[in-house]
């Protein structure tokens, strides 16, 4: 059963994701895990990088490999248990909510064992703090099955034995209430004075946020 996407326009989520290649500066080999259709695949070979992606859906890998990139179609725990490679870098975006917390334990540390010494995972995920994900677009998506909330994510590789090195919520992701850039402006300028903070983080922070760790 094939389910409608909700996240926007492939150009848009690339302009959103370029941001994290500062964290992938050093690293030769970089895994996409749930690489998609292969935006941030692109932005990585286009760096000089050494990427490859995996999915699950063959639709999106073969757009991927229409592109020319590097990807394979499987789960990410079939391909951890089939593959001895080592990485310096994993990216991994969305992928998260749509496990279980067990899995999820298990896939952070998976990735602390396959990466080298210096090597960074990235994590973005929901924000389920910011009031239009935890109402609407959460469960726009049929294969959620939890959020992880940041200070859960930021405990959950420290764990793992990451150092955390940089967390927290995207804000070029936060919500667009309407089309126009003035309107936004002013109803932003009359929320903030009649509205607690906590409300105020709440309507306006951003609906992605993100977690970077390195190994030591």
């Amino acid at each position: 059963m094939k389910f409608p996407d909700f996240r926007g326009k492939e150009e848009d989520i690339a302009s959103i994701q370029k941001k994290y290649l500062e964290y992938f500066h050093e690293a030769g080999r970089v895994l996409d895990l749930g690489c998609g259709q292969g935006t941030f695949l692109e932005l990585l070979s286009g760096s000089g990088k050494e990427a490859c992606g995996i999915d699950s859906d063959p639709e999106k890998i073969k757009r991927c490999l229409q592109k020319g990139l590097k990807a394979e179609c499987s789960s990410v725990f079939e391909f951890f248990e089939h593959s001895d490679k080592q990485f310096d870098g994993i990216f991994a975006s969305h992928l998260i909510e749509h496990l279980l917390p067990q899995q999820t334990m298990k896939l952070i540390q998976t990735c602390h064992n396959v990466l080298t010494d210096g090597g960074v995972l990235v994590v973005i995920t929901p924000n389920i703090g910011n009031l239009h994900v935890a109402t609407e677009t959460f469960h726009l998506d049929l294969t959620h099955i939890r959020p992880y909330p940041l200070k859960l994510l930021v405990a959950l590789l420290e764990e793992a034995g990451f150092s955390v090195i940089a967390s927290g919520e995207d804000p070029e992701t936060a919500t667009d209430f309407t089309s126009s850039k003035l309107k936004r402006l002013l109803t932003r300028k009359l929320i903030f004075r009649l509205l607690p903070t906590a409300f105020r983080d709440a309507i306006f922070s951003g609906e992605d946020v993100f977690v970077v760790g390195r190994k030591a």
